[in-house]
């Protein structure tokens, strides 16, 4: 039960949604819940109570939670919850998101799950964690490449590998890996549309290296970009209408938006000279960057037409930002404390907090 509710309170305080009040702050007991005292509720000040009990029998166990309305002295939702033993995590998360989506109508982020790169020494590994970095396990180890993974929509992982000796983007289907597209010599930084039907990724063909969309139900592959230059990293926006990626096509690396198709291109970012790894907010109000700053990588936030620019981080180098599927956190690599590992923070760059400490840990994305 302690852990539970250890679980339960860090996510609902990283969540920024709520101010929470302890049992022992607000001198309550289980007694005050049985029968419902409300007039003893409504003197802590809170607007909402959540509750729960963690019972056991044989080797499966149930948290009951309850969320209670202390104002209209109403029962928003009461659930149970079971697993094993080494599920408790998991059902105090799915508590969590529970309790996130009855007060604010947003789908909570607690039982998400951060895929990322174990560099080794002669090949590196795909890496999964819960968001909090719990339940860390390797996904794929095959004595390869392994690279820049990223999520479909029904929660599975596709990334680069080098295992059939060219760059190519593969997904793990049956313990076996399967090429999702057969051209070109180099297939890297895929990210599917939000309706999860297409895939926009980096492509080099003939040597020139391009944007190329797939239509995943049709196979149909087509090329959105067409310059000489290196076109890469693309982002999709929340609504799929638009795109963001690097471009060196004005000389060094920028960050442009353009229509799905490649029309339309502009370019958004113009202070430094080295822009990269755009990441488009699930709320569509900004797009994240790293951008070279006094010799170091660094994170950036900016609009999608390009106001408001804002540095997020200032210790060593920061890379690899990736959005919680709210919109309202980032997952991100930094050798900050020497060797790469792999932090969140809130999207204002606030609250930064290691949860990966293995070195070598890089390219994390939050699942959708």
């Amino acid at each position: 039960a302690g852990q539970c509710e250890s679980v339960v309170a860090s996510d609902l305080s990283y969540s920024l949604y709520f101010s929470l009040i302890s049992q022992s702050e607000a001198g309550l007991s289980l007694s005050d819940l049985v029968p419902t005292r409300w007039s003893k509720l409504k003197t802590t000040g809170a607007e909402a109570l959540a509750a729960a009990t963690v019972s056991r029998e044989g080797g499966t166990y149930t948290l009951r939670g309850i969320l209670l309305d202390i104002h209209s002295e109403d029962v928003i939702f009461e659930k149970s919850y079971s697993g094993t033993e080494d599920q408790l995590r998991k059902i105090a998360h799915e508590f969590s998101d529970d309790i996130v989506s009855s007060l604010t109508g947003e789908r909570g982020i607690f039982t998400t799950r951060i895929a990322y790169t174990r560099r080794g020494h002669t090949s590196s590994s795909i890496r999964i964690c819960d968001y909090d970095g719990f339940n860390d396990a390797a996904a794929v180890g095959n004595g390869s490449i392994n690279i820049s993974s990223f999520w479909g929509s029904s929660g599975e992982v596709y990334f680069t590998s080098y295992i059939n000796e060219k760059p190519e983007i593969v997904s793990l289907v049956s313990g076996s890996l399967r090429p999702l597209v057969k051209s070109g010599s180099l297939q890297v930084g895929g990210e599917f549309s939000p309706d999860g039907g297409t895939l926009a990724f980096t492509m080099n063909v003939d040597g020139n290296t391009d944007i190329y969309i797939l239509d995943i139900p049709s196979g149909a592959l087509k090329r959105v970009t067409s310059s000489y230059s290196i076109e890469c990293s693309p982002s999709w926006s929340p609504s799929g209408g638009e795109i963001a990626f690097t471009s060196d096509r004005g000389g060094g690396p920028q960050i442009y938006v353009s229509s799905a198709d490649g029309s339309n291109a502009r370019q958004i970012t113009f202070t430094g000279s080295y822009n990269t790894s755009p990441a488009w907010s699930p709320r569509g109000d900004r797009i994240l960057f790293v951008g070279m700053q006094g010799g170091l990588f660094q994170i950036f936030s900016v609009s999608p037409s390009g106001e408001n620019q804002r540095q997020l981080t200032a210790v060593g180098d920061n890379e690899d930002p990736s959005w919680s599927p709210d919109g309202l956190h980032i997952v991100f690599s930094s050798n900050r404390s020497g060797t790469d590992k792999i932090y969140t923070m809130n999207f204002d760059g606030t609250f930064i907090r290691e949860i990966i400490s293995s070195p070598g840990s890089v390219m994390p994305a939050w699942s959708k």
